[in-house]
């Protein structure tokens, strides 16, 4: 399954020292992704809009995805926001059996 995400880094981070700790988030969350089988296909800095970062993650399962946002935020590594996310193929296939 493919999910679009959106998050933000903690409030102190962003006027603080955030930019230092991208490593060590970086670290963790690949690490979570690897042990929850997930791929994560991109990630971008989106750094002057209502989002700090925005990607995509593949991912086995909602529950999968759903256990990843849950450990980034109890980290307190910030905020993470996903939708379930579908190519074009698979859209229109949905839109017309609605």
């Amino acid at each position: 399954m493919k999910f679009v995400f959106t998050g933000c880094f903690p409030p102190e981070g962003v006027n603080g020292d955030w930019v230092a700790r991208v490593s060590e988030i970086d670290y963790y969350a690949h690490k979570k992704l690897d042990e929850l089988h997930m791929t994560l296909e991109s990630l971008y800095y989106v750094l002057g809009g209502t989002f700090h970062f925005a990607g995509a993650i593949d991912a086995p399962s909602a529950g999968a995805m759903l256990a990843f946002q849950s450990w980034f935020i109890e980290s307190g590594f910030g905020t993470l926001n996903s939708n379930v996310a579908f190519d074009r193929g698979e859209a229109m296939a949905a839109l017309r059996n609605a």
